[in-house]
């Protein structure tokens, strides 16, 4: 009898192994960052910054300057904790320490070190050896760098007459994001470029720091210098170890023998990578044959998460289910065995009557945080949400606030509707619609009492209730986006009266005047209010700018003007214009873009949210106070409506400093208490807190105070019933009110009051200079500006205050944003202070900001009749102060994930926490999708029992999986992270725990950040994407480029930035000389490029920021210009780019075949070596393969250059990240798939010509040089068409018929296992673009794209003409399979591709050595080179674990030439 080669080595291979020991093998997953280690106590410093501000991280940086000699990392961890605790309170604390452990300020660190290098070797003349040093004279031509304090003073003197502003280039863009500059000295005024700058390049806490920090302090308290402090450091030994990312352990469904019977790579990585064996769980189960979801028989799934809910219940509660959902294939399995009750459909309904009941359905899925809806997938922002909340909770508990404090956080709807309004009737709009007398609205019932109490659909009232009107410059076509909001209100049929504002931006905007003067003349003469916005939208559709083509498009509408000018009709509506001018100042309207009011409301956002909160406004006044009204005054008639403007009074998005730590140190409670304030009374408190951060000095100070000062004399004499609500502080350097007054012009006023006033703001108590400068020193030095108001903590600039009347507005805008929450939920305790309101007000804010919208728990948990699902954390008070309501599917393979944030964030706040498990359905075709998973959050750094610090806080640890069974592994992480394998013993696409000798007992893999993502959206001014711009990315020291295309794909592009600095964003190409950069804007905000060249673009931190824009405007004379390259212009472009460029072989294509594949597991990487074989010495021109490195294992990789030098070809490692919009892959084969196909125009640099995609199992016999030229008739891509003479397979040949059959008609199905692609062409007609757009559409149907790489490009090969990318077919002979081509064929085979076999599944290892004569040659040269490269790495002595890291984060480029050979090695 014969047996398959894998089978006996499978036989063989357990025998040698012998007997297996009692205990299960366990297995780690951790990941790592490839740049320098960073020092935890820097680490801190940042945390602090940028989760507290500047002045707590100036305050650390004194306390920790002169830091004790630690013994080790744990002896400076505690002694940086302690200084946190100190500063900020236990919940502060208790993140910082999370932000320590998850090393998420690591590359904020890393620029600064990155910056410091830039500087020596700029400026330095010789090594400088410490770690500190000082510039001085930023942005002088004699800047200089100095090693002592004495240099450093002698460097100030020799710069005093230095002006700053004409530096090198290259020093002066070497500015930070957030820069860390001491601002004790507030008299730079507009003179501070006079003041020398020194910044200052240190490790805080080390010898020699305090020396340096404590002189530079002295020096910038007296304005003699401005103080930065930039951290350098000596890197310390350990590998920088990230949390924040899922491991799931997969069973893999296995078709075909995928392990392979060599492994090599347990020579190169240790199996146990350090764990002491007490971390190893000992004799638990063995995991050996270990029930899983695929043993559990399909009737039994029915009720099988109700099983996992009873058998969680009895093993712990909450702790007990979410251990059973970490490990749910087997937990789960094991669960379905001790079933309670009849497993049937009427004993499962009858457990679920509760959740009926509540009408909780099984897709429910929610987070709810003290009444904030949090999303739990993103687990950083969670977190930041949990430090507000910790932060709050400490403060307000230490005023005393116990009670009404824990009502205050558990937050309050979004107050729009006390929002001001602001009064349009001086213009009377555009009205498109009118609800109460339009015929359309006719059958909507007009009862609106029956509507208010909810007896009549939301959206069917016949009242002008809501009415949206947009304000926008008549000539700017671009912004005029809003007609697709028109016409969805329209098209839904919803009763919202729809007006226009039409504005100019000023006399010279004659265009504009015209546009209006022609609209409302067709208003005039027109009975439909349509025809005047069909109107519009064909002058801004077209961009319509001169007479006669405005004059045809009303004529177009039916409108003639019978002889009258353009120039007349505005004449006539000079009046109108006019009016819409004193508008357009008095609302300050926004010029630069359509604004939208609601109800006079400004929406900056969610519309609907809006229009919703207006409706339950509405309704609730109809409910008080009767229907019998105009419509109108029941929508105004509780409203602050006001006639002019402030952008700056309710602006919910300007920083608001957090308040919280001034109420947690006692001096600050006494400095507090010391601020005199102007007010009507002390009783009832105050809810707005008015401060004025300035200086006598300074002119704008001296306004603001004279216009605050006229606003409270003319209220107080009108009697104001807003005056009451405020109270107002001066907080800066004042000398004397007799001083003060002499500076101030307000001759309408009377002398004593003002004196008497002026006097009462700057009387001090005695003795309290001292903390008030500390008061004064943490809030006024929170921003830039030396002049500024703060509202309940909310920062207002000077320039926005620009009449008395703002501050009015400014008060009812803070009253309706917080201050009106807080007092309400705080004035109810006897003897509440306004100082406890301002808390209480600060706290609203900035958790509005932290944790976003208001959201009440759509379940009540607390109900009876859903007790036997709801798991709580163990109580730990009567009421504590943060509660977490929670419900999801436990039959969501995602839960166990959601459930880790949940209950690590509440351990770290205390929360009382109530998870609802639903108990969903679980279906056969679903067992598949469940894995052992595990979320890595980690509150705490490690340390060993020497002090020192680990990582195993930082990695996901599984116990007690399937010894049996195949696995795989599968790393999910935040979307702007690329990982890569880094280290494993094993394949961890296949890992066979039986086949570990027992002598290890523990599987660690270790992965590591490859890339940090840089994406966005590209648009031009008309806010569509400019398809096929290039954009260039190039780091400022290590001169790295990367570049990239803007997709038509919502204008997305993305960059693969490989470390942390300061990178230029820059157009590259033919877009160079067409666009020129207009806007960029991130999650922090906008920055105006106004035709710059470049953009600075900080990659400093690993938080996801989403939804950056960059906005492009048409140089002038390329209004028409087509962005699209030829191939001519793409030549030139690849010549431009490779005469500039440091690799060689850029542009090389004439010289060179390039190869493109792809491969996951040992198998296929074995695979690829005998495919890279079988080219190399079939071609007679030079070979470079790009190479998927996303999938490549740590072995393949480590042995790659030395394979390269010694078989004389090129390669590349490249790599992209699937688009978070573009839906994605769920099995790693798909997505491999997708990889092949989807990203060809983005996957590789854009100097590429052409390539040739060959599959990992083949093998080639004729030389890819004749494919590399073939002439494919202008198509983007040329494939290879299957091959149908081998007749007994006919049966599977899905495309003879059916679908394929009809779509396809006469042409044939092509094969995608070797396909030439025209990368010139594919681009010139945006193909990726359009495959992009049909595998969106046609990939909802998961029965569509069975085989994904192959399926789309046929199916876009006869798609409609517009969408259609052309498909041109290879000769037969340049893929023959034994699968579906007859054995005839083969002799003219030019490559053999191993296909597999439906019909006797035989596995390949098998089939290859059977099919193709020069297999087993080829696999054995290439055993033999694996292993020559392993023994050569190996020598070297070099750590095994550090055996991946060829290229150190840049691209693998390695020369065909020998010699090469040693410098790889020695990179190794």
């Amino acid at each position: 009898m014969k047996f398959s080669n894998t089978l006996v080595f499978l036989v063989i291979l357990l025998i040698s192994f012998g007997c297996r020991s009692d205990a299960g093998k366990s297995v780690s997953i951790g990941l790592h960052a490839k740049w320098r280690c960073t020092p935890l106590v820097l680490e801190a410093a940042e945390a602090i910054s940028q989760t507290y501000g500047e002045f707590w991280f100036w305050s650390f940086v004194s306390q920790a300057t002169d830091a004790p000699s630690h013994v080790s990392d744990l002896e400076e961890y505690k002694w940086t904790m302690a200084i946190v605790k100190d500063m900020l309170g236990d919940g502060a604390k208790t993140f910082v320490q999370h932000q320590l452990a998850s090393r998420k300020l690591s590359p904020t660190v890393e620029v600064h070190a990155t910056v410091a290098d830039q500087a020596i070797e700029l400026l330095a003349s010789s090594d400088v050896s410490s770690d500190t040093f000082a510039v001085v004279g930023l942005g002088s031509t004699r800047s200089v760098i100095v090693t002592s304090v004495d240099d450093l003073d002698r460097a100030i003197v020799n710069s005093e007459d230095e002006k700053f502003d004409d530096s090198p280039a290259d020093l002066a863009e070497l500015v930070l994001r957030n820069e860390h500059e001491l601002s004790k000295c507030r008299n730079y005024g507009n003179s501070s470029n006079d003041i020398p700058v020194v910044i200052l390049y240190g490790h805080i806490g080390k010898t020699g720091f305090a020396e340096w920090h404590s002189h530079l302090t002295e020096l910038n308290a007296n304005c003699k210098v401005r103080y930065i402090l930039r951290h350098h450091f000596t890197p310390c030994s350990e590998q920088v170890a990230l949390d924040g990312f899922d491991v799931s352990v997969y069973l893999k469904r296995v078709d075909y023998v995928v392990v392979d019977d060599k492994n090599f790579t347990n020579q190169l990585f240790p199996y146990n990578d350090g764990l002491p064996p007490k971390s190893i769980r000992q004799g638990g189960p063995t995991g050996e044959g270990l029930s899983t979801l695929t043993d559990i028989s399909p009737e039994a799934l029915q009720c099988l998460t109700l099983n996992v809910v009873d058998a969680a219940r009895k093993a712990g509660g909450l702790d007990g289910l979410l251990a059973m959902l970490e490990d749910f294939p087997s937990a789960a399995a094991a669960a379905s065995g001790e079933t309670d009750f009849p497993c049937d459909d009427t004993e499962v309904e009858k457990r679920k009557t509760g959740l009926f009941e509540l009408e909780v359905l099984e897709g429910a899925e929610e987070f709810i945080v003290n009444n904030f809806a949090l999303d739990w997938t993103n687990t950083p922002a969670v977190m930041e949400c949990g430090a507000a909340l910790a932060l709050c909770k400490d403060a307000l508990a230490g005023v005393g606030l116990s009670d009404s404090g824990k009502r205050l956080l558990r937050a309050f709807p979004e107050a729009t509707s006390r929002s001001l309004r602001l009064d349009l009737s001086g213009v009377e709009p555009f009205f498109l619609t009118d609800i109460e007398t339009d015929d359309s609205y006719v059958q909507y019932l007009s009862d609106w009492r029956l509507w208010a109490e909810g007896r009549l659909e939301r959206f069917r009232f016949r009242a002008n209730f809501i009415t949206i009107t947009i304000t926008v410059v008549a000539a700017k076509f671009e912004h005029y986006g809003f007609m697709s909001l028109f016409q969805q209100v329209l098209s839904q049929g919803l009763p919202f009266r729809l007006g226009l504002v039409l504005l100019y931006e000023g006399d010279e905007d004659i265009l504009s005047k015209k546009i209006i003067a022609l609209t409302r003349y067709i208003q005039d003469v027109r009975d439909s209010r349509f025809d005047a916005f069909s109107f519009l939208g064909k002058v801004s559709y077209d961009g319509i700018v001169t007479d006669s083509g405005l004059i045809e498009a009303a004529e177009g509408v039916g409108v003639k003007l019978n002889g009258k000018s353009l120039n007349e009709l505005v004449e006539e509506q000079a009046g109108y214009t006019n009016e819409v001018n004193k508008l357009k100042q008095s609302l300050d309207l926004n010029l630069d873009d359509y604004m939208l009011f609601i109800n006079g409301l400004v929406a900056d956002g969610n519309v609907m949210g809006y229009i919703d909160n207006e409706i339950d406004r509405i309704q609730e006044s109809i409910r008080k106070h009767g229907a019998k009204r105009p419509s109108h005054d029941i929508v105004f008639s509780d409203a602050n409506t006001v006639l002019r403007r402030n952008p700056a009074a309710a602006n919910d998005k300007a920083p608001r400093i957090k308040l919280a730590p001034l109420f947690i140190d006692s001096q600050f409670k006494r400095a507090l208490e010391s601020v005199r304030y102007l007010q009507t009374a002390t009783f009832p408190p105050s809810k707005v807190t008015l401060w004025l951060c300035g200086n006598a000095d300074s002119d704008e100070t001296i306004r603001l105070l004279e216009k605050y000062l006229e606003w409270f004399l003319e209220s107080q004499e009108k009697g104001s019933a807003v005056l009451k609500s405020v109270r107002f502080g001066l907080l800066g350097v004042f000398e004397s009110a007799e001083d003060l007054l002499k500076r101030m012009d307000m001759p309408n006023f009377d002398g004593d009051e003002l004196t008497k006033l002026v006097d009462d703001l700057l009387t001090r108590r005695e003795g309290s200079s001292d903390i008030r400068a500390l008061l004064e020193g943490a809030v006024c030095e929170s921003f830039t500006s030396s002049v500024f108001l703060l509202v309940n903590g909310r920062y207002v600039g000077h320039q926005d205050v620009k009449e008395a009347l703002d501050y009015e507005l400014i008060v009812y805008g803070e009253l309706a944003l917080t201050a009106e929450d807080a007092f309400a939920t705080l004035s109810t305790v006897s003897g509440t202070t306004s100082d406890q309101i301002l808390l209480g007000a600060n706290c609203i804010g900035l958790l509005r900001k932290a944790c976003g919208s208001f959201s009440k728990a759509s379940v009540d948990v607390e109900n009876k009749a859903v007790s036997d699902f709801v798991f709580r954390s163990k109580e730990t008070e009567d009421e504590p102060w943060i509660q977490a309501t929670a419900v999801a599917s436990i039959a969501n393979p995602l839960s166990p994930l959601w459930l880790r944030t949940l209950v690590t964030m509440s351990e770290m706040l205390h929360a009382r926490v109530s998870f609802l498990a639903y108990p969903g359905a679980i279906y056969e075709d679903d067992v598949n999708t469940f894995a052992f998973s595990r979320r890595v959050v980690a509150t705490e750094p490690s340390f060993d029992s020497h002090g020192i610090r680990s990582s195993w806080a930082e990695r996901a640890v599984f116990h007690d999986l399937p010894q049996d069974k195949i696995l795989t592994v599968s790393i999910g992480s935040p979307r702007n992270w690329l990982l890569e394998s880094h280290a494993a013993a094993v394949d961890m696409d296949n890992i066979y725990l039986s086949l570990i000798p027992d002598e290890h007992q523990h599987l660690h893999a270790e992965y590591a950040l490859d890339s940090i993502i840089v994406d966005g959206s590209c648009v031009d001014r008309h806010q569509q994407p400019p398809a096929g711009t290039k954009l260039e990315l190039r780091h400022t020291a290590k001169g790295s480029v990367v570049d990239t295309l803007v997709m038509e794909n919502l204008g997305y592009y993305q960059f693969k930035v490989s470390h942390p600095g300061l990178w230029h964003l820059s157009l590259a190409g033919k877009a160079a000389s067409i666009f020129e950069l207009d806007q960029y804007a991130d999650g922090r905000g906008a920055i105006d490029l106004n035709g710059k060249d470049s953009l600075m673009v900080h990659v400093d931190n690993l938080k996801d920021v989403e939804g950056n824009m960059l906005k492009l405007s048409r140089k002038k004379g390329m209004e028409e210009a087509s962005i699209v390259e030829s191939r001519e212009e793409q030549k030139a472009a690849r010549e431009d780019t490779c005469s500039a460029s440091r690799d060689s072989s850029c542009g090389a294509d004439d010289d060179t075949i390039n190869v493109f594949s792809v491969a996951s597991g040992h198998l296929y990487e074995r695979f690829l070596k005998i495919m890279i074989l079988s080219v190399t010495k079939n071609a007679s021109k030079p070979v470079k393969f790009w190479l998927l490195k996303n999938y490549l294992s740590p072995g393949f990789k480590s042995m790659l250059p030395l394979f390269a030098a010694e078989r004389g070809f090129k390669y590349e490692l490249v790599t992209y990240r699937w688009p978070d919009w573009l839906r994605d892959q769920k099995e790693k084969q798909r997505t491999l798939w997708g990889y092949k196909i989807l990203f060809l125009d983005v996957l590789f640099p854009l100097t590429l010509k052409r390539v040739i995609f060959v599959d990992s199992d083949q093998v080639v016999r004729g030389d890819l040089k004749e494919l590399h030229e073939m002439d494919i008739n202008g198509a983007p891509y040329g494939y290879a068409p299957f091959c149908d003479s081998r007749k007994e397979i006919d049966g599977f040949r899905f495309w003879k018929s059916g679908f394929w059959k009809q779509h396809l008609g006469n042409k044939p199905y092509h094969i995608s296992a070797l396909y030439l692609v025209d990368l010139a062409r594919f681009r010139e007609i945006r193909a990726g673009d359009k495959l992009r757009q049909i595998y969106q559409q046609l990939s909802g149907d998961p029965h569509s794209l069975s085989n994904l790489d192959q399926d789309l490009p046929n199916y876009a090969s006869s798609g409609p003409a517009g969408d259609r990318v052309p498909l041109h077919s290879l000769p037969k002979e340049w893929l023959w399979c034994e699968t579906w081509c007859d054995d005839e064929s083969k002799k003219k085979a030019k490559t053999i591709d191993l296909c597999n076999n439906p019909m006797t599944k035989e596995p390949k290892l098998d089939s290859a050595a059977r099919i193709i004569a020069e297999w087993t040659s080829y696999d054995n040269e290439a055993t033999n080179i694996t292993e020559r490269a392993y023994g050569e790495i190996l020598q070297d002595g070099e750590s095994k674990t550090s055996a991946s890291d060829q290229r150190e984060n840049e691209k693998s480029v390695v020369d065909e030439s020998a010699s090469d050979a040693e410098e790889v090695k020695e990179e190794l």
